[in-house]
């Protein structure tokens, strides 16, 4: 399961993407993904969650960033 957040800019959803490679929405589950609810508990909870039984989301909608109002970010360059 890939998670990401979908939709217009300041109004994603969480949507999981599933082994067919459709984006399937967990908003029932979890409102946001961010340093507050992404934690070990979440993850569990997400991963008893049966995707295909979900709602499909169109698969042209935008893709936001990953983590909303991320608290670090490390990024690696070569040189």
């Amino acid at each position: 399961m890939k998670l990401l957040r979908v939709g217009e800019r300041n109004q994603e959803i969480v949507a999981a993407l599933d082994k067919d490679k459709k984006l399937r929405d967990l908003s029932n589950y979890i409102k946001d993904l961010n340093p507050k609810t992404l934690n070990e508990s979440t993850l569990k909870k997400l991963e008893q969650i049966d995707l295909p039984n979900l709602q499909e989301i169109d698969s042209n909608k935008r893709i936001g960033s990953c983590i909303s109002n991320p608290v670090d970010f490390l990024a690696i360059g070569l040189n």
